[in-house]
């Protein structure tokens, strides 16, 4: 059992790592499927993702229709957790994810501050499924440089973030896109 996460961090304003992640296209397929036939998908898919937070030592946040906001202590944890749902996200859907650093206001069980709001900002610039770092968050793994990612092709990405401007994010690249390169 995870303790509760107001126990988790140490400090008034924690750097945590702070995920967001999204179903691409479930809006679409709902309207396709129906609410009733949706339900049990996301049930399905909320299993999973707790299976895997569970595994890679995240906490659940909190769920927002089809989306897990989660937090990390480090970032290499964090991108195991998104790798891993992305690969098998519990349902025919394909997911994107958003990886920030910074630091958080814990109240109780959730997370506010303007970490949490980047992080919602960079996921909601990203339209595939991909996965988008936050330079910090890119700058953290590049300094930790875990062995099991030495693979993965990271591409920069300026983009506009509602309230926070110009902005460089990371993206990483599908093995089609760097076989193709």
């Amino acid at each position: 059992m995870i303790p509760s996460l107001s126990a988790w961090p140490v400090g008034d304003r924690p750097n945590l790592v702070v995920v967001f992640t999204d179903l691409v296209g479930s809006t679409a397929y709902r309207i396709r499927v129906g609410d009733e036939s949706m339900r049990p998908l996301l049930r399905s898919h909320f299993a999973r993702g707790r299976a895997l937070l569970r595994q890679t030592g995240g906490r659940e946040v909190n769920t927002m229709g089809d989306a897990f906001l989660a937090a990390f202590r480090s970032v290499d944890r964090a991108l195991d957790f998104v790798l891993a749902l992305r690969s098998d996200p519990g349902l025919p859907l394909e997911v994107r994810a958003a990886i920030h650093v910074g630091p958080v206001q814990v109240d109780e069980d959730d997370v506010f501050g303007s970490a949490v709001n980047f992080a919602a900002r960079v996921v909601a610039a990203i339209r595939e499924p991909e996965i988008g770092m936050s330079a910090r968050a890119m700058e953290d793994l590049s300094q930790i440089r875990p062995a099991r990612f030495a693979g993965l092709v990271w591409e920069p990405r300026d983009v506009q973030l509602k309230d926070f401007g110009a902005r460089t994010i990371w993206l990483l690249r599908t093995a089609d896109e760097t076989a193709a390169a």
